[in-house]
């Protein structure tokens, strides 16, 4: 089975919270996969989550990745529940930044 990739944010620094536009899900499962390169700040946390949607518009039923406060590269299956997904990204932590 071919599978398709998806960027749903550049490689570029996040500094504040944020979301992925509205994607299509995937037939039976979604993979994702979160590269960190860089972190500074003090105490930083950053916390990655996909959010479903029955319509593309409104948001709920949220699965998270583990939080994430060093460099790495984590990936994870995500079983495909309704037909519009999203990644949001939250941060926490005095400047963080990822």
């Amino acid at each position: 089975m071919a599978y398709e990739a998806v960027v749903v944010k550049v490689n570029s620094a996040v500094t504040s919270n944020g979301s992925s536009a509205a994607l299509d899900s995937p037939h039976g499962q979604l993979n994702l996969e979160v590269n960190v390169s860089a972190v500074s700040g003090t105490l930083p946390q950053l916390s990655v989550a996909v959010e479903w949607s029955p319509d593309g518009t409104a948001f709920g039923s949220m699965e998270s990745f583990a939080v994430i406060n060093t460099a790495t590269t984590s990936g994870k299956a995500f079983t495909v529940i309704a037909p519009y997904y999203r990644v949001s990204w939250t941060l926490a932590g005095t400047s963080p930044s990822f």
